[in-house]
């Protein structure tokens, strides 16, 4: 069974950061509403922007047989920093004391979001993104500790988004499943 120090970052609470990097792009891709967007700069930034604000988070971690191994709750804040152009993102849960910092931009050059994530633990993770307009999905890509993550971000409105998040070995063994929820906590 894998514990959760072998999700893409550091700990069970860190799956909490996950999900609000999740938010950040998620928001943006749902602000989006169609294809084009994200051939814009301007708009993708714009996206991402729809994310600023207070969300109230809640987690369930699973192992590879998809038993349940951790149950998370907590508060997380987005706002534009360096004149827009990132979103700094940070999360906390219970217990008191669990932390991260997300940074999210997109890169016009790449046509691609970026995300980084850092814990206050000293992990970390990077990620890029793609938006599904079809689907209202935002799907991150990244490698961990020799895994490969898929993060798919669903939003059913600009107030709740639902997400999963599969970790997956070289020889395509699902090894764990995050699924989450996000709901917009200052309206």
């Amino acid at each position: 069974m894998d514990s959760p120090k072998n999700l893409p970052v550091a700990r069970g609470s860190s799956v909490l950061r996950l999900l609000s990097v999740l938010v950040v792009v998620g928001a943006a891709a749902f602000a989006a509403g169609a294809q084009g967007a994200q051939s814009s700069s301007a708009a993708a930034r714009a996206l991402l922007e729809r994310f600023v604000g207070a969300w109230r988070t809640e987690t369930v971690i699973r192992d590879a047989s998809g038993a349940e191994i951790a149950h998370t709750y907590g508060m997380a804040a987005g706002m534009p920093t360096l004149g827009g152009r990132w979103i700094e993102f940070r999360a906390a849960s219970t217990p008191p004391g669990e932390a991260d910092l997300q940074i999210l931009t997109w890169d016009a050059g790449a046509r691609l979001y970026r995300q980084w994530l850092f814990d206050a633990d000293g992990s970390w993770h990077a990620a890029v993104g793609t938006f599904d307009p079809a689907r209202e999905t935002l799907i991150w890509r990244g490698d961990k500790d020799g895994a490969s993550f898929v993060i798919e971000d669903r939003w059913l409105s600009p107030e709740r988004m639902t997400w999963t998040l599969t970790r997956t070995a070289g020889d395509g063994r699902v090894l764990a499943t995050v699924e989450g929820t996000l709901v917009r906590a200052d309206r």
